[in-house]
């Protein structure tokens, strides 16, 4: 749903702009039936753009608020981190425990639900009213449209290719059944079925109403003139609008004879018509539609391959390489550490983004450097590295070289257990075991046998129906394969007896 309420966000945005460019270039012009589906084509326009979203390799200045928005509303999770979690009791089948929820979609997201519901209750209603009096009703077919004439005294209105009309205006004043047919003649209903669909998701939007209600005026102006160009007289046609504007509208999916604003009405009657070259007007919607679209821009995701990948490039580079020239060098360290703190040349690096600026130096002077020197890169990371975001940095390191043309001479230093682990044994840095056992310090860096025998030895001292206590304390971004070995082990070293773990984050 928090997508739902970016899309609400940028489409809103979208409808400002458009309807701001309305008011100031065309709103005052004389190209009704134009102006109404430039409305109608540019207000779905401005519904449909969010959902195509361009992507760019770099954020800019315009597009820093979108992108801080994005973060805020859209959830995302990791399965390679351990949460932070309270200290909490679980049995050998474990249940697990998830964070709360941000709160802030959620509200926004009923709010927004609540206020759809009401206003379709009230669209719904009107249409219900309208049926009921045309059912209630005889028709007759009218020059293409079905006519019902009330004997009480009521405003008269259309819908689709129904009039409903009053008695004394049908016998009195022609004028209105002419001007009402003109809507049906212009399919002014298909554009308020629209609008409708349009204020269903844009409810809250004020921007959505003033088109509306902008759009409903040039309704009544197209049907003024199409009346005025039957060859009605126009000043006993005006004299006609300030005697029915004391009516009131009845229906809101209805055009009614007397509900916009008279004053506006008669301006546009005796307006002089606009300068064909006005119309060019639109074309500058153009550019500000391409700034929002520009406003709105994501950044790409970089192709980011496995830390192994890159550990074979890098080899594979470095094979290329002829070291038989070289009489001295300097290996300039990039290190990675348990907190995924990064640092190169004892600056602190905080996003991948930041890599190429602080290797711009170095790669300078390796570009100046003859062939007996040698400059390199020394990359290393710690056991817990997170190592996605250390493929990242190498991604990083990689393209910086490839910008500069520069044969890539960089080392990566694994962690010492990950060659224990090549035989057979593997330490478990991060984690730490506290046993319920006063006389027994924590085990850090331990391996599975070391944990096995350690918790056997604390078996002997257990009666058959106590309960064990563990202390399981882990780094944030201790990898969830670690974290489900060591649980695991422990949980079938206690059978039958029921293990509770107190878990925590190590910040160590």
């Amino acid at each position: 749903m928090s997508y739902f309420l970016i899309y609400l966000i940028k489409s809103t945005v979208y409808l400002g702009l458009f309807y701001a460019f309305f008011l100031i270039a065309m709103r005052k012009t004389t190209f009704f039936r134009l102006n109404r589906w430039m409305l109608l084509v540019g207000t779905l326009v401005c519904m449909l753009l969010p959902c195509h979203t361009i992507t760019v390799e770099e954020v800019e200045g315009i597009q820093l608020p979108m992108q801080v928005l994005d973060e805020m509303l859209v959830l995302k999770a990791t399965s390679e981190e351990v949460q932070p979690m309270s200290e909490a009791t679980l049995s050998i089948q474990e249940t697990e425990t998830n964070a709360p929820a941000p709160l802030l979609p959620y509200l926004l997201t009923t709010i927004y639900a609540l206020g759809a519901i009401i206003y379709l209750i009230m669209v719904i209603r009107s249409f219900v009213e309208v049926w009921r009096l045309i059912a209630r009703h005889p028709k007759q077919w009218k020059d293409g449209c079905w006519l019902i004439v009330l004997p009480e005294k009521v405003p008269s209105f259309s819908w689709s290719n129904y009039i409903i009309i009053s008695e004394e205006d049908y016998r009195n004043y022609p004028q209105v059944l002419v001007h009402e047919r003109m809507h049906y003649q212009c399919r002014h209903s298909y554009d308020i079925l629209f609008m409708i669909i349009v204020h269903a998701l844009h409810w809250f939007n004020p921007m959505v109403w003033l088109i509306h209600t902008e759009l409903k005026q040039l309704h009544e102006f197209e049907a003024d003139r199409s009346v005025i160009n039957q060859g009605i007289d126009a000043t006993q046609y005006q004299l006609l609008l300030v005697k029915k504007a004391v009516g009131k509208k009845l229906y809101t999916i209805a055009n009614g004879f007397n509900h916009t604003q008279l004053q506006k009405r008669i301006t546009m009657m005796i307006q002089e018509k606009s300068s064909g070259w006005e119309r060019l007007k639109w074309l500058a919607v153009v550019p500000i539609v391409a700034g929002a679209v520009l406003l709105f821009t994501e950044v790409k995701e970089k192709q980011v391959e496995s830390l192994e990948s890159y550990k074979e490039y890098f080899k594979s580079e470095i094979k290329k390489y002829d070291f038989s020239k070289v009489r001295n060098g300097n290996v300039h360290a990039f290190t990675m550490d348990n907190d995924n703190k990064a640092c190169f040349k004892d600056k602190h690096i905080h996003s991948p983004k930041e890599v190429k600026a602080a290797l711009a130096d170095v790669l300078d002077m390796i570009g100046r450097s003859t062939e007996k020197e040698m400059h390199c890169i020394g990359f290393s990371y710690e056991a817990q590295t997170d190592q996605a975001l250390a493929s990242s940095y190498l991604n990083e390191i990689k393209e910086a070289y490839k910008e500069k043309k520069l044969a890539p001479l960089v080392f990566i230093n694994e962690p010492s257990y990950a060659h224990a682990e090549e035989k057979g044994v593997k330490r478990y840095n991060g984690i730490e075991i506290s046993l319920d056992d006063q006389q027994t310090p924590p085990l850090k860096n331990f391996t599975l046998q070391e944990l096995s025998d350690a918790v056997k030895q604390r078996l002997h001292t257990l009666n058959q129906d106590e309960y064990v206590r563990i202390g399981f304390r882990a780094t944030k971004n201790q990898r969830m394969e670690n974290v489900n070995e060591v649980r695991r082990l422990l949980r079938d070293l206690y059978k039958p007896q029921q293990v509770i773990f107190r878990q925590t984050v190590l910040n160590d």
